[in-house]
Formats: structure tokens, sequence, C-alpha cells
């Protein structure tokens, strides 16, 4: 999957992040808080589902730190975390 693509469903609804370094950070932040959610996870990886992305999770395909929260459902990542493997996936698909 990669990280620049954007389906054409989600042309009109969603404006297309920054590619890489400080602004797609800033982008995530302003886009979501520093705080993101599956619902949020799911736009931004570009997952069909939130529940294509759960099963992305729980067969261990999605190398994201992902966090609990007393008192919440379901998993969060942090922004920069979710920016740092943004960036790990172009620097991936860069090699091949």
């Amino acid at each position: 999957m990669s990280a620049r693509s954007i389906s054409a469903k989600q042309i009109g609804t969603v404006s297309p992040a920054p590619a890489t370094g400080d602004a797609l950070l800033q982008h995530l932040l302003m886009q979501y808080g520093p705080l993101l959610d599956m619902r949020a996870l799911t736009k931004v990886l570009q997952f069909p589902s939130v529940g294509a992305l759960d099963q992305c999770i729980r067969r261990g395909h999605l190398d994201l730190p992902l966090r609990r929260f007393p008192h919440r459902r379901g998993l969060f990542a942090l922004a920069q975390d979710v920016h740092a493997y943004l960036l790990t996936l172009e620097q991936i698909e860069d090699r091949n």
C-alpha cells in the first residue's frame, strides 16, 4: 500500500496529504490531532473499513505501535508514530 496513493472515491472528500517530511507530520496533527483513533487510521492508511484495519492488526501485518487507554475503547496511534511508519513505507517503496 502506497503512502501517496488516493482512490478516486476519496478525492472529493479527503485532501491529499503531503508525501514526506515535516509537512506530513503537520498535516496529520492539523487534520487529526496528536492521537489517531481507528477511524482516522483507516482513512490515513487507506483501508476500506475499520474492520479491514482491525483484521490486519490482529494478523500482525501492521508494524505500527498502537496503544490502549484506560476507560477508552479501541486502539490509538500517536501522529508521530504514524508519520514515521508512512516514511518507512515510502523508503521501502523507493528501494523496490
